[in-house]
């Protein structure tokens, strides 16, 4: 298997082996400049969400994690959800928005939806403190 194969070749688009795949490339990514502080949860698990920022919407998001597959799809799904969107439509995003996209995770690794959230939050938190998406 090189670099350039699949991780899950047999991945469906849409399904947790998918996100997985994208985002295990997607956190190799810099930073991009709004870079939310590292949100750690209960287990030793973290992420940190980075967003990119204009005129008020999100033009690009990125994240770092933990190496955990449900962590890693929650996170890439919600970057994706939330690029294009205003800092306060992002800040909407609940995490049973992300546990209803991936029903197939196990009821005990939902609770990774919430980190993900949170990471999320704190990036766009920083963003509207920064006043980047604030309209005067």
């Amino acid at each position: 298997m090189t670099t350039q194969a699949s991780f899950c070749s047999n991945s469906a688009p849409g399904s947790v082996a998918d996100y997985f795949e994208k985002g295990w490339r997607r956190q190799r990514s810099d930073p991009l400049p709004v870079r939310g502080d590292l949100v750690a949860g209960c287990t030793s698990l973290f992420a940190r969400v980075s967003v990119a920022v204009k005129d008020g919407q999100i033009s690009k998001a990125c994240f770092q994690s933990s190496t955990c597959v449900p962590l890693v799809a929650y996170c890439e799904l919600l970057v994706e959800m939330v690029e294009g969107k205003s800092l306060w439509e992002a800040m909407s995003i609940l995490p049973d928005d992300l546990i209803d996209r991936l029903p197939e995770i196990p009821t005990y690794r939902r609770n990774r939806a919430a980190l993900a959230t949170k990471a999320l939050a704190n990036a766009v938190g920083k963003a509207m403190g920064s006043g980047l998406g604030l309209e005067i």
